[in-house]
């Protein structure tokens, strides 16, 4: 009786992410930067705020937040690496559990930059965020929906691992950022085709870390 109920649960969850990816893939991911750019109030900007500008669009945009975040301008910021990465790991490993709303510790949320850097970094990635919206859409579904929830999860964790000896290279999180920023647009989007080429972009910045890390 007891694992019955289990199964209906679990299928009840998956339902419910899948849903939420659907709804999320017909957001506009310019529509959501502008979103976040005008909310963004006083002199200073916290993680916490940013989150909460975002919570209950589900995963996707959790993720694709600090991912995007460390693959920018802003991402310079000293200790930035070390949070947006914290942060992916924190929210992909409750990926693994079906969490309904994602826990984030309050000393990550406290973190703080400007106003100005977030209005910067938005500004110079605007164009790449068009050319996402122009041209990312559902297809390929079977490569993230399902089980495949629990392997983008992992992913996501093994790639922001990298995020804490990179922090020791200038702009040395870009590539794993845009591999995580890839990842998380396709679990949004519901794209396969873009989640092979995080894959790819993964798997590169992997390779280059390994054969010419300089410590």
């Amino acid at each position: 009786m007891s694992t019955t109920a289990t199964q209906a649960e679990q299928e009840k969850d998956t339902r419910q992410s899948d849903q939420e990816a659907t709804n999320n893939g017909n957001e506009n991911l310019e529509g959501l930067a502008n979103e976040i750019k005008e909310k963004a109030n006083g002199d200073e900007t916290t993680v916490g705020e940013l989150l909460e500008m975002i919570d209950g669009r589900g995963f996707g945009p959790l993720i694709l937040l600090p991912a995007f975040i460390s693959a920018s301008p802003i991402g310079a910021i000293p200790g930035m690496s070390i949070v947006t990465g914290l942060l992916i790991i924190i929210i992909a490993v409750q990926m693994l559990f079906r969490s309904g709303h994602p826990w984030v510790p309050q000393r990550l949320k406290e973190f703080s930059f400007s106003k100005d850097r977030l209005e910067y970094g938005i500004e110079k990635t605007l164009p790449y965020i068009r050319f996402v919206d122009k041209y990312v859409y559902e297809r390929w579904t079977f490569l993230v929906v399902g089980p495949m929830h629990y392997v983008v999860a992992l992913l996501l964790i093994a790639i922001s691992f990298t995020y804490f000896p990179l922090a020791l290279v200038p702009f040395g999180v870009l590539l794993p950022g845009l591999a995580n920023t890839l990842l998380a647009v396709a679990i949004t989007v519901r794209d396969g085709l873009v989640l092979t080429l995080g894959l790819l972009v993964g798997s590169i910045g992997s390779y280059i870390m390994v054969a010419y890390w300089p410590f």
